[in-house]
């Protein structure tokens, strides 16, 4: 930002460039293929989410097979996970399931989704569940609510609603495979990645993009 204008609130975030006006220095990418650039902005031109990586790490982290299974009713309501999956959570953390959702399938051998429980009091806990058919790994994202009352509570404008994440690849770690991921509200994009580490699903968050629109 420009060094005069130093009380704008933009000042230090990375910003969106769909219709602004603004411009930050900074390292822009663009595709030596037409045909591969015409691909990565999609039909509708928006641009999408992409995984930039080597030929090294590629041959050390070979690409698994991915695919969204989940679906929404006529009400909006998304496909829960598996009864078995919810009812050992509910055990596991003492809790009661408010709301799940089923995500993606990954090798035929993994299945990625969300769980948020009920209200405790002033606080409400959301889980990012991945399971092998046997084991299950969680990761909690804790959130604060007004009795018993979400609001928006992980995301600006969530209603209350711990969503999924959205797969962009997924690669094969040294024991686990490793899910890289966007996150997207209104108002950011957040790009990251999931893995089990130490027997728990760990989320690692690189970087936040504020969406700025003018």
């Amino acid at each position: 930002m420009p060094e005069e204008n130093e009380d704008d609130w933009t000042k230090g975030v990375t910003t969106g460039m769909i219709g602004a006006t603004l411009r930050m220095s900074g390292a822009f990418y663009d595709f030596s293929s037409p045909a591969a650039r015409k691909h990565a902005l999609g039909e509708e031109g928006y641009g999408a989410s992409m995984l930039l990586t080597s030929e090294t790490f590629l041959k050390e982290h070979p690409l698994l097979s991915f695919e969204y299974i989940g679906d929404y009713d006529d009400e909006g309501r998304p496909t829960p996970l598996p009864a078995d999956m919810v009812s050992r959570l509910e055990k596991k953390y003492g809790q009661q399931c408010k709301r799940s959702e089923i995500g993606f399938r990954i090798q035929d051998k993994y299945l990625y989704g969300v769980i948020q429980f009920k209200p405790q009091g002033t606080k409400v806990l959301a889980l990012e569940v991945l399971s092998d058919g046997k084991d299950l790994w969680t990761e909690e994202h804790w959130g604060d609510c007004r009795d018993g009352e979400e609001g928006s509570v992980w995301n600006v404008d969530d209603g209350g609603e711990y969503f999924l994440s959205g797969l962009v690849a997924v690669v094969q770690g040294d024991e686990f495979p490793i899910l890289f991921f966007t996150r997207s509200a209104p108002e950011s994009t957040t790009p990251g990645w999931m893995t089990v580490k130490d027997g728990k699903f760990v989320r690692a968050t690189l970087e936040a993009y504020y969406m700025y629109y003018q």
